[in-house]
């Protein structure tokens, strides 16, 4: 067996061997695949065929296959061939096995490459540069006219040596990125990237790709920058530089997380609501399993909340919503808690890796909390302000026959104890089903 040689491209490279009289002696098995829509008769790549029949480009060609197989040529390279509308391919002919034998034992290798994403990348630059090119008209006065038509971008374009030192930065990405030109010529190009992650990305990663990348602009802000990369030769040194050509999506990225927001979240108390609530129920029994550490919910409803509600409006009612959302996400964002609208004026409070003898008092400071708000309520049988019922439950998720649901149900029974004790309380059950009021 041989590794073909990926001739400087990260995309698979098939394979055709043939003998000196042009038939197909061995080939990949993605040969058929990768001409798939193009001119090629498919069915003359097997073994047995004549390889001219499969690549009808090798025609004309037999001298120069001549020279190779008896090494006065070392290869021989067919880049862009044009198959279809979008099907690009290159070609590139080899002596096989190389080094020295007899010319009879001698076959000759063509490596196949689906080059199509690099040609449509270079049309897209070519167009590019034809729609600058309209341009030079405007900008005739201007001695460096190829300077101003980068200006003239609304992207940001950074051109970067082949250490990634950034060589040359238009207007638009001094704009987006806040920095003065003097203060990003010959700086490494990470110093743009926002985190470590970003920082490790290489030239030859990105090459030909569309990728994003967390940025830092000068004042700290941070952006998320869409770029495209491509190689071109300095005509003055000869030397390789990559040009980067990025898009603020900073916008499009918020507004995404704003659906995403949408989505999970209550519109009222802008806690989780019920949909992400289940779905981070689920990931946090899983991480538990594989902690082996407790896992812990709370259940909170407002006492006599309908009542509230009719009495005071719904406008006053949201508002007491509002005030208990703000208590549980107080708690999140001090500990690694997870709060959600269960439902109605019903509060759930996931804890993941918290022991059942720490519930009470997260409990009662909850309770507490609310209480300090003393929203009057006139039509509660319990007291004169506003108060919360809540029901715990702790269970270990190595256990096998405990499932996600039945945290619910023990929390929920306790919620339901804790109102029938009066209200205004908390009531819990741990892994073992023993009472804790």
């Amino acid at each position: 067996m041989w590794s073909s040689p990926n001739f400087e491209s990260p995309l698979p490279v098939e394979y055709l061997v043939c003998n000196q009289d042009f038939t197909i002696t061995d080939c990949s098995s993605g040969i058929v695949d990768l001409l798939v829509g193009a001119v090629h008769q498919t069915s003359s790549c097997q073994s047995g065929q004549d390889v001219r029949a499969c690549l009808p480009e090798l025609i004309g060609l037999e001298n120069v296959i001549a020279e190779i197989l008896q090494q006065q040529r070392l290869n021989f390279d067919l880049v862009g061939l044009q198959q279809s509308e979008d099907r690009f391919i290159d070609l590139s002919l080899r002596c096989f096995p190389p080094g020295s034998c007899p010319l009879s034992q001698r076959s000759l290798m063509v490596f196949v490459k689906d080059s199509s994403d690099r040609m449509q990348l270079e049309k897209h630059f070519s167009q590019i540069t034809k729609e600058y090119d309209l341009a030079r008209q405007e900008l005739s006065l201007a001695k460096d006219y190829l300077n101003q038509l980068l200006h003239y971008m609304s992207d940001a374009l950074l051109v970067t040596d082949d250490q990634g030192r950034i060589k040359q930065a238009n207007l638009a990405a001094l704009k987006i990125f806040k920095y003065k030109e003097s203060e990003l010529i010959n700086q490494p190009l990470a110093i743009l990237a926002q985190n470590a992650v970003s920082k490790s990305l290489t030239k030859k990663e990105v090459y030909g790709d569309d990728f994003e990348v967390e940025c830092l602009t000068q004042s700290g802000e941070g952006i998320t920058m869409s770029f495209a990369c491509s190689s071109l030769i300095n005509q003055m040194t000869g030397e390789q530089d990559f040009l980067y050509i990025g898009r603020d999506v900073s916008h499009r990225k918020r507004a995404e997380q704003k659906l995403i927001d949408l989505a999970n979240k209550d519109g009222l108390t802008r806690l989780a609501n019920r949909y992400f609530f289940d779905q981070r129920l689920q990931q946090f029994w899983q991480q538990s399993i594989a902690d082996s550490q407790p896992f812990s919910l709370l259940l909170c409803d407002v006492d006599f909340f309908k009542a509230y509600n009719d009495y005071y409006g719904h406008l006053q009612g949201d508002e007491c919503l509002r005030k208990v959302g703000e208590i549980l996400l107080d708690l999140t964002q001090e500990n690694n808690f997870f709060a959600a609208r269960y439902g109605g004026e019903e509060f759930a409070l996931l804890l993941p890796n918290t022991p059942h003898e720490l519930l009470s008092n997260i409990a009662e400071q909850i309770r507490a909390s609310l209480q300090k708000y003393a929203l009057p309520h006139p039509h509660s049988l319990v007291a004169k302000i506003v108060t919360i019922s809540i029901g715990g439950a702790t269970f270990k998720p190595t256990e096998q026959l405990k499932k996600p649901m039945e945290l619910i149900q023990q929390a929920d029974q306790a919620l339901y104890r804790a109102k029938n004790l009066g209200r205004n309380c908390y009531y819990s059950y741990d892994s073992e089903h023993t009472d804790n009021p």
